[in-house]
């Protein structure tokens, strides 16, 4: 009997999705301000949230739900802002790039995957500044 668990252990664990993990509140290196989403600039909030639903941080969030996502947190360094949000199914935090010149220009830069162990090293890394 004892033998015959183990594997039906090790596949429970290999075929269930992922939880949420508890991501860190990263320390705001100089020059990044944490923004709340409401004061995001227009563009950045009309790209982010086209065809897409997602909770505010502490709303709710289905970490095994393919179509639940969460926001993290917006930070802004300059023209650069980024987005961080939770995406359940396989879960995974994702932290995406914007651009944002002037109010009438955006570009969407690149969207890396990060895990609570390297959440910060990400968002830094998006906004620009390089780890020491």
């Amino acid at each position: 009997m004892r033998n015959l668990c183990l594997p039906i252990v090790a596949l429970t664990v290999i075929a269930a999705p992922a939880a949420a993990q508890t991501i860190p509140a990263c320390p705001l290196a100089t020059g990044v301000k944490d923004v709340g989403y409401a004061q995001a600039p227009d563009a950045l909030k009309q790209v982010f949230s086209k065809n897409r639903k997602f909770s505010m941080p502490g709303g709710a969030f289905d970490a095994k739900s393919e179509s639940s996502q969460r926001l993290i947190a917006v930070k802004n360094r300059g023209n650069r802002w980024i987005v961080a949000y939770e995406m359940g199914g396989e879960y995974v935090a994702k932290v995406t790039r914007y651009d944002i010149p002037n109010p009438t220009s955006i570009s969407v830069g690149p969207e890396r995957e990060a895990q609570a162990d390297n959440f910060c090293d990400v968002v830094n890394a998006q906004l620009g500044i390089t780890s020491p």
